[in-house]
């Protein structure tokens, strides 16, 4: 059977996966938040990376991607 696995570079992953997650159900995986990181000062309390496990054949990776402002 075909799978589909989309990766999206988003600003705020938190919210969009927690929008997806309220749309098509699913549990979310593999969360990895700002905090700690150096790179990623500023971000605390952020996803970086978090994963959307709608169902076998179907899981949607979201990956925050900042904007040079």
């Amino acid at each position: 059977m075909n799978k589909l696995i989309p990766h999206l570079r988003i600003e705020n992953c938190k919210e969009a996966i927690e929008y997806y997650q309220q749309i098509f159900g699913g549990k979310i995986k593999n969360t990895q938040l700002a905090d700690g990181i150096e790179m990623f000062k500023g971000h605390e309390g952020k996803y970086i990376h978090a994963e959307l496990h709608i169902n076998e054949d179907c899981i949607i990776y979201l990956q925050t991607h900042w904007a040079n402002k």
